[in-house]
């Protein structure tokens, strides 16, 4: 999970620094039974600080709106809409 988190980090362009979001990730008590259900807890408990910059956040806000796109898609059962919408964060 933190190494798709890092990814996703490094193709939005270092939203946050690499060590810290590690660091983030590795403290944060995760209690989820699959590698996706980790990945998205992992996105939602992002947060850019309040002075952060606006691209930060608009890169952050992205990830979150693609993981709750694929929610929804995974709740009507739609694995194809779900698999494309999570490609475009991953």
């Amino acid at each position: 999970m933190i190494r798709l988190v890092k990814y996703w980090n490094a193709q939005a362009g270092y939203v946050f620094d690499s060590y810290s979001l590690e660091l983030h990730l590795v403290k944060t008590a995760f209690w989820h039974s699959s590698l996706k259900d980790y990945f998205f807890a992992a996105i939602d408990g992002l947060n850019v600080d309040w002075n952060g910059a606006q691209w930060r956040k608009d890169k952050l806000a992205r990830a979150k709106e693609i993981v709750t796109k694929t929610r929804e898609y995974e709740q009507r059962e739609m694995p194809a809409s779900a698999e494309q919408e999570i490609k475009k964060l991953i």
